[in-house]
């Protein structure tokens, strides 16, 4: 609206510069609300003619400059049409659609570094862009979501309505990555209300507020400085576990981390016996087992299998 305005003013004081070459045939004379009238009936092709240019200078500039600053014009207008109607309607139809399809996805919100680097790794680990959602409220990180061909929702992801065309209710994971705990806080108990079987994994900027996310309902608490300042303290001293450490947290490198249910041909050996990977870990009865239990025990069906294996 501001540069059709700026437009109109330029042609208007043009026009009221050469009045001379303007004829009213109402009353003769050419006055400043006839100029700014002539102007508006020109642009928008009414021409009524009761002003009409009779000079050359101003049948020139009628035809050479009004004429096209009106095409310029009805493009601004229909342009802006589009944006405000028709790619609003359109994009609520496309959400809409990506609703009905989508199903156990990933949600994303807050695509910052730690947000993009959750991205990254999913698709490391076999996940398809298709079954990513970003969340962010800045339109800049929606754009940078979208140059990455993720699906990106702009909006405050702590609000209902914006979960909800996240699709929350069918998702499989929640990931909270923005940079302000209270933010996570408000995103994991409206998350948690709204599905009550999602598994959320949030980020904790200051460590105190681990307890909070986890009374809000986030299954799995992460702090990301915390986590580095081990690693980085382990560096100190044992430089190449750092590195192996680093290796194991990505999946693009030589050693791929993961977890599984155990196998029935598993079932009453050791976890030593397993091949093909080496088990650090595992949980029964909701309990992390003692890694010095791994040479005693037996597996059981509902045991849970932490293990190290070689990236195909």
């Amino acid at each position: 609206m501001l540069f059709i305005l700026v437009l109109l003013c330029l042609i208007a004081m043009v026009f009221w510069l050469d009045r001379e070459g303007l004829e009213d045939t109402r009353d003769g004379e050419v006055s400043p609300v006839d100029v700014i009238y002539f102007t508006a009936i020109t642009i928008t092709t009414t021409g009524y003619g009761d002003i009409h240019p009779n000079s050359t200078f101003s049948m020139l500039f009628d035809s050479f400059v009004a004429t096209p600053m009106r095409a310029v014009i009805w493009i601004v207008f229909i342009g802006t049409a589009y944006q405000l109607i028709i790619q609003e309607y359109m994009e609520e139809r496309r959400m809409k659609k990506l609703q009905r399809e989508l199903k156990d996805h990933v949600i994303i919100t807050g695509y910052g570094n730690t947000g993009r680097a959750v991205a990254k790794e999913l698709l490391a680990k076999n996940y398809q862009k298709e079954q990513i959602m970003v969340i962010d409220n800045r339109e800049d990180a929606i754009k940078e979501a979208a140059e990455d061909e993720f699906m990106g929702l702009l909006g405050d992801p702590s609000k209902e309505s914006v979960l909800n065309k996240a699709a929350i209710t069918k998702a499989k994971h929640l990931i909270i990555a923005t940079s302000r705990d209270d933010t996570n806080v408000l995103i994991s108990l409206t998350a948690r209300d709204m599905n009550k079987s999602i598994k959320i994994i949030a980020r904790a900027n200051q460590e105190e507020n681990t307890k909070l996310l986890k009374t809000s309902g986030a299954d799995i608490i992460i702090s990301p400085s915390v986590a580095g300042g081990h690693l980085m303290a382990a560096a100190t001293h044992h430089e190449h576990l750092a590195l192996l450490l680093q290796d194991m947290l990505t999946a693009e490198h030589g050693i791929k981390s993961g977890e599984r249910p155990v196998s029935e041909g598993e079932i009453g050996r050791n976890p030593k016996e397993i091949k093909g990977v080496v088990v650090i870990g595992v949980f029964r009865d909701g309990r992390l087992m003692d890694v010095r239990e791994l040479d005693t025990i037996k597996l059981k069906s509902k045991d849970m299998i932490v293990f190290l294996e070689r990236n195909p």
